[in-house]
């Protein structure tokens, strides 16, 4: 369940959601914290929509909410559902390492995690969309297959790495149909 509606009964803008991320940026104040979730898929280009803000952290940052139950916390920032992740479970070393890989991208006010770690971390969430997201991201130029497929091996483990091909298969079929 999310704390808040969206904005006005609709999803934020893309600037909105920016200007959210800058505050969660500077209440950060030095911490460790880089953008994932739909904001960063848009970053990296994908016309998916988001109505949150996800942020991957070495800790809280100082929000307070209800305790996501991977780690971290889920709150609000400007009117943005936000969660703050810090992964306490099984999955904590891919977040922990993906948080240091993140790199700067010009006009975004934090790091923003790679799209070869943010795959990986969509395969751990396996939704729906996120497997979407996934095949979005693995064919995007410049996306570094074999760095991707290390990082899933290292994490995720080998029989992953098989529904990782599985996913790239079927992103390259559905661009051959005109689907993606």
């Amino acid at each position: 369940m999310r704390t808040r509606e969206p904005i006005g009964g609709r999803l934020p803008s893309h600037d909105e959601l920016m200007d959210a991320a800058a505050a969660v940026a500077q209440t950060a104040n030095g911490g460790e914290v880089a953008l994932a979730g739909g904001l960063a898929m848009q970053v990296w280009g994908s016309p998916r929509l988001t109505g949150d803000l996800d942020v991957v952290a070495n800790s809280g940052l100082g929000y307070q909410g209800p305790e996501l139950s991977f780690g971290g916390v889920r709150t609000h920032e400007r009117g943005i559902d936000l969660d703050v992740i810090v992964r306490d479970d099984e999955w904590q070393g891919l977040y922990e390492e993906a948080l240091t890989e993140a790199v700067n991208v010009r006009g975004v006010p934090m790091p923003v995690i790679t799209p070869e770690y943010l795959a990986a971390m969509k395969m751990v969430a396996g939704r729906t969309k996120d497997e979407g997201d996934v095949r979005y991201l693995v064919l995007m130029e410049g996306f570094d297959r074999k760095k991707a497929e290390t990082i899933v091996r290292r994490h995720l483990g080998p029989y992953a790495v098989k529904e990782f091909r599985s996913l790239i298969d079927e992103a390259a079929w559905r661009r051959s149909r005109g689907d993606e």
